[in-house]
């Protein structure tokens, strides 16, 4: 018994293992869609002539950007938070009906 048991630990170790790069994998994609969508606007901004959130200058004033996520998943709730967090008006469109709660 005691010649079998460094065989089985090994093999033990040897799932453990696969299991740990499974969840590493597992927390890749899942991550992922976040990056996504915090990118995607991030990129909109970047491309976008003025500030998203509104100004008020001596000038007058400037409206906050009005922004359109289509797709209300993952990467579109990171994405709506994001332009959120930066002063736009966001609007959200997705044809599933249990989105509507989260949008």
């Amino acid at each position: 018994m005691i010649n079998s048991l460094p065989g089985k630990l090994l093999h033990l170790e040897w799932i453990v293992y696969l299991e740990y790069q499974e969840l590493k994998y597992l927390m890749l994609l899942v991550q992922w869609p976040i990056f996504a969508g915090y990118r995607a606007v991030v990129e909109a901004a970047n491309h976008f002539p003025r500030f998203f959130a509104g100004q008020i200058t001596a000038a007058g004033k400037v409206p906050p950007a009005k922004i359109l996520v289509i797709g209300g998943g993952v990467a579109g709730l990171a994405a709506i938070g994001q332009a959120r967090n930066m002063g736009a008006v966001v609007r959200a469109f997705d044809t599933r009906s249990a989105v509507k709660e989260q949008v």
